[in-house]
C-alpha cells in the first residue's frame, strides 16, 4: 500500500492543524493505522494532543503507542 510523500504528508498535517480537534480526532480514527501514525508526527505536541484527546481512549491509546513505538 502506497504511503503518501512527506510533502504530501506536511499537506495533511496542516489541514489536521486547521480543523476542530474534534473533527481531526473523527478523521484520524478512521485513516489506517500507519497513515495515522506517521500523520500525528508531523503535528506539534500541543495539536496532537488535542487531537487524541477527543479520541476514543482505545482508539488513542493505540495509536499514542504507535507513535511512541516508531512502528505504525
Amino acid at each position: 500500500e502506497a504511503h503518501p510523500d512527506p510533502e504530501q504528508l506536511q499537506a495533511l498535517a496542516k489541514t489536521v492543524k486547521a480543523m476542530k480537534p474534534a473533527d481531526a480526532a473523527e478523521l484520524v480514527a478512521k485513516l489506517k493505522p500507519a497513515l495515522a501514525t506517521e500523520l500525528m508526527r508531523q503535528l506539534s505536541p500541543r495539536t496532537s494532543a488535542a487531537v487524541l484527546a477527543r479520541m476514543k481512549p482505545e482508539a488513542g491509546a493505540s495509536l499514542m503507542a504507535s507513535i511512541a513505538g516508531g512502528r505504525p
